[in-house]
């Protein structure tokens, strides 16, 4: 896909330089560039819901035992 945007000469210029240095295309960096910001933001997303739910969670005081029974009980016994 072409798209075309218009960043400061500034960072057009940096964009360039690292882009050499690196030996890939102005085009390459900006869609790494891209695809880092997406990462981030749906990480950041993922660790917002979680701590929404942090505290909203009631985890039985025995679930360690409870998990091995059930284990036990089941065709997974890890023990």
């Amino acid at each position: 896909m072409r798209v075309s945007v218009n960043v400061p000469d500034e960072i057009g210029k940096t964009a360039q330089q690292v882009a050499k240095e690196a030996g890939k295309s102005v085009s390459a960096l900006y869609a790494e560039a891209i695809e880092a910001h997406v990462r981030a933001l749906k990480r950041k997303q993922a660790i917002e819901v979680i701590n929404s739910i942090i505290g909203k969670t009631h985890v039985a005081p025995d679930i360690d035992e409870q998990l091995k029974q059930m284990r036990r009980e089941s065709d997974r016994d890890f023990e």
